[in-house]
């Protein structure tokens, strides 16, 4: 199958469920085909953002696929078949990647000087925008590079750019210092904490969180930009959590847990947050899962069953039922293999979940009590302190030094 017959059959998928355009570019950047019915409108905010001349630089360099948005909240999946007789470039896009308001639109539409009559159009164009889930428009680019290329990437392996208006470059400093390769060194140590269930791994942040000082980044949305970076983060976790033992069903669950988490954020803030749990969370299970590892088969299922479903009220006839054994059996050689009762062991995991929650979220005791499914805010108190020898806002205020 040709590649003109295989990108036409991508363009199809993508319009089962969603209104999703895929356009065609020589590899000079001349529009060939496409299946959007406002092409006029799509190439002149092309040539408004100069997105064609950085498509271009960045295929003149690497062959990766290319996620790049613009300061209206447009984002678009970029690939290039640079080998072929017929070099080409393919473009999924324009979607939004979070939902939106037309009066929001209309305000950043109105930061630039556009006529009135062109206004409207593009607000109408703008309006009927899918919105596609960052995630799912990084495995379209993976598709979509498959289809084109052959090759089979990973999400880590998109480069991500903004657009911003245009401006005067002609004094940008790209000679400083660069610390890439220390950032590199900083992630694969990250990783292999994950992977080796380190549970040091708050000193290890602190220190690589200086690395990103001094780069310089231009961004419109840096919400978005930090939420993608997480993602990609999340992803990189779950990779390296399964290499350390944590079962993939477990891994991918959590691994939409937190998307979804990172997704809803609202600030900076709360993305940052969200992904110290997230580390933290992935670090303790994959920990418990080598501990797990010395356990018999009964026991070792009934472990991982607590972990995945921590946040949920958890019964020992559920247990039973889960693992094929009798609750009497079941509690026995629970005791007998890890030496405390199996709502004791319950409860301590709730409890070391509850300690993620207090030290990396602004959740309420009360909240975080009802989320782990404890009776009341006074029992989850005094489990609490018994297990940890302070209360949940004692221990809050304790951790409040490495949130800051």
């Amino acid at each position: 199958m040709q590649i003109g017959e295989k990108t036409a059959f991508f363009r199809e998928l993508l319009s089962i469920t969603k209104n999703v355009y895929l356009w065609h570019y020589t590899y000079d950047m001349l529009p060939i085909s496409s299946n959007c019915p406002m092409q006029n409108i799509f190439v002149n905010i092309f040539a408004l953002n100069q997105c064609g001349i950085q498509i271009l630089a960045h295929f003149d360099a690497q062959a990766s696929p290319l996620i790049i948005s613009d300061h209206l909240g447009m984002v678009w999946a970029c690939c290039a078949d640079r080998t072929g007789p017929d070099r080409s470039v393919y473009i999924i896009g324009p979607v939004f990647t979070a939902d939106f308001t037309l009066k929001n639109l209309e305000k950043k539409v109105n930061e630039h000087k556009i006529p009135l009559t062109y206004k409207k159009t593009l607000l109408q164009f703008l309006a009927d925008l899918p919105v596609v889930p960052a995630t799912t428009l990084f495995e379209y680019a993976l598709m979509l590079h498959y289809t084109v290329t052959g090759e089979k990437l990973q999400i880590s392996d998109l480069t991500h750019a903004s657009q911003t208006a245009p401006s005067d470059t002609s004094s940008t400093d790209i000679s400083g210092p660069s610390n890439h390769a220390g950032i590199w060194t900083a992630e694969q140590t990250l990783l292999k904490m994950v992977e080796d269930g380190n549970s040091n791994w708050k000193d290890a942040l602190n220190k690589i969180s200086t690395l990103s000082i001094g780069i310089k980044i231009q961004s419109e949305n840096p919400l978005r930009q930090a939420q993608d970076s997480v993602i990609i983060f999340v992803s990189l976790c779950t990779r390296a959590a399964i290499r350390g033992g944590l079962s993939p069903e477990t891994a991918y669950n959590m691994s939409d847990y937190y998307i979804q988490n990172v997704e809803q954020c609202r600030t900076i803030a709360d993305v940052t947050n969200t992904s110290h749990q997230m580390f933290s969370d992935f670090i303790g299970r994959v920990q418990k899962t080598k501990e797990y590892c010395r356990c018999s088969e009964p026991v070792r299922i009934c472990l991982e069953y607590i972990d995945l479903h921590i946040l949920e009220k958890i019964a020992l006839k559920q247990l039973a039922a889960y693992t094929g054994y009798t609750e009497y059996y079941l509690t026995k050689k629970f005791r007998r293999e890890t030496g405390v009762s199996l709502n004791e062991h319950i409860r301590s995991r709730k409890i070391e979940y509850a300690k993620i929650l207090l030290s990396t979220t602004d959740k309420s005791v009360a909240e975080i009590s009802a989320e782990l499914g404890f009776s009341s805010r006074s029992f989850f108190t005094d489990s609490f302190l018994r297990a940890a020898g302070m209360t949940p806002t004692e221990f809050r205020k304790k951790a409040s030094a490495f949130i800051e």
